[in-house]
């Protein structure tokens, strides 16, 4: 049995069409170089985990553990993400949601007026294998030549803010606990254990 929580997620669909007119004034996707310099690192974090197995991924979400769960963040929609999704084998899309109000940052933002504004995002869902994983970092390490058919990948990489995997804090943010335990502590209302 289990020691984790099981990951319970709604039935996978298409991921939703981008509105008309582009990410509808979302945030500038950043340069290759850019990316390379803030997630290059993430990436080698992530193989080498896989490397030491210190993470075991499976091939179906049956018994699937949280931790097992790939989460990639991008400032904005991808169109199409699902196609992208299924172009590597092994590779499942489970959701995907939209973030609300993201605050700028040195890396994204939205500029309105001079100011940075917030925007909106998307989180998607995927469980991987081993093989699945690594075609995803051959595909990171090719995101300037990328083979035919893999063109939205590189979509995926200019706008990604954080990959990782599914950890305990998201686990925390989904359940809405985080905000109640903010509002208590500014009003006082009752101690926290």
């Amino acid at each position: 049995m289990a020691e984790r929580p099981l990951l319970l997620l709604a039935k996978p669909t298409e991921a939703a069409k981008a509105k008309k007119g582009g990410r509808g004034g979302g945030p500038t996707p950043r340069t290759a170089q850019e990316q390379l310099q803030r997630l290059g690192p993430r990436i080698d974090q992530l193989t080498e985990a896989l490397e030491n197995k210190r993470l075991r991924l499976q091939s179906t979400t049956t018994g699937l553990q949280p931790e097992e769960v790939l989460v990639l963040e991008t400032a904005g929609a991808v169109d199409e993400f699902y196609k992208a999704v299924q172009k590597i084998e092994g590779l499942g899309f489970l959701t995907e949601f939209d973030e609300d109000d993201i605050p700028p940052d040195d890396h994204f933002f939205v500029l309105k007026k001079g100011e940075r504004r917030p925007y909106r995002g998307r989180v998607y869902l995927m469980f991987t294998n081993q093989k699945a994983f690594q075609q995803l970092v051959r595909l990171w390490k090719r995101k300037d030549s990328l083979p035919r058919g893999y063109g939205k990948w590189r979509d995926v990489f200019l706008l990604l803010r954080d990959l990782r995997f599914w950890s305990a804090q998201d686990r925390l943010e989904e359940t809405g606990i985080l905000d109640d335990w903010r509002d208590r502590m500014t009003w006082e209302r009752e101690p926290l254990p």
